[in-house]
């Protein structure tokens, strides 16, 4: 008995002609275009991470240059050069450290105050006179004599303060205004003293916005510096790299 076949059904393939079923095809077309979409996306994490990677490089090149820029600003604008002379630097020591140095590969150090025959100057913010105070930076002042007699008072520094800021705080706050004590280091180098006023404002009853004494001392020792901007330029490229070398990593 003989049996009849009916045509090809839809899900079979015809194999002469090389096609399938739609069905089939459009599988197949959904696992390429998902495989082309995963390639495609790899590619553009790539060049996003190569992006961020110069990205980093320059902010990294801008902030070291801007460190040195920086330091080399504050050194050529020493006003207290003439203080490195024989009498007051100790040049036979500098001369056997230079050459000690060059032989190191280094050309360069900078100043301690040990290396001035009576040292740098100091500020007194405590009783104890032999450790607290701060000492001023040689790249500022440094003494001219045993007794410092050349040498700054903190209420000397808090009147600077007072004159280069003046225009920076216009109005006064409510909690009063901040307060330096400069009785130690007046009393300390045989001077009146007391507590005296800045011009700057208190944002708190306690004051925490306020400069301490080693604030002051460090604007003096920058030449009372108007803003910050540079630092603050500084600051936000570091952590923009942070961020950016995070990223190149994920």
């Amino acid at each position: 008995m003989s049996k009849t076949y009916g045509p090809l059904e839809n899900n079979e393939v015809d194999i002469e002609k090389g096609e399938s079923d739609p069905v089939v095809r459009g599988k197949f077309k959904v696992i390429i275009d998902s495989l082309d979409n995963e390639h495609l996306k790899q590619i553009k994490i790539k060049q996003i991470k190569h992006y961020l990677s110069i990205l980093l490089f320059i902010v990294v090149v801008l902030g070291v240059s801007g460190l040195l820029v920086y330091y080399e600003t504050i050194q050529s604008n020493d006003e207290f050069k003439g203080y490195q002379k024989p009498n007051l630097y100790k040049q036979d020591d500098d001369i056997m450290k230079h050459m000690s140095g060059r032989i190191m590969g280094h050309h360069h150090r900078r100043r301690k105050c040990s290396d001035y025959v009576y040292g740098c100057c100091e500020i007194y913010y405590g009783p104890n006179q032999e450790k607290d105070y701060y000492e001023i930076s040689p790249y500022r002042i440094v003494k001219q004599d045993e007794r410092g007699s050349n040498c700054p008072f903190l209420k000397d520094l808090v009147e600077e303060f007072n004159i280069n800021y003046k225009q920076d705080y216009q109005e006064g706050g409510a909690a009063g205004y901040c307060e330096i004590n400069t009785t130690y280091d007046s009393s300390l180098k045989h001077v009146s003293g007391g507590k005296m006023y800045l011009v700057q404002p208190k944002d708190d009853t306690y004051g925490y916005n306020c400069n301490r004494i080693g604030d002051i001392v460090h604007m003096y020792e920058n030449h009372w510096p108007q803003n910050e901007t540079l630092m603050d330029l500084m600051f936000l490229s570091f952590i923009i790299g942070i961020i950016c070398c995070a990223m190149s990593r994920k």
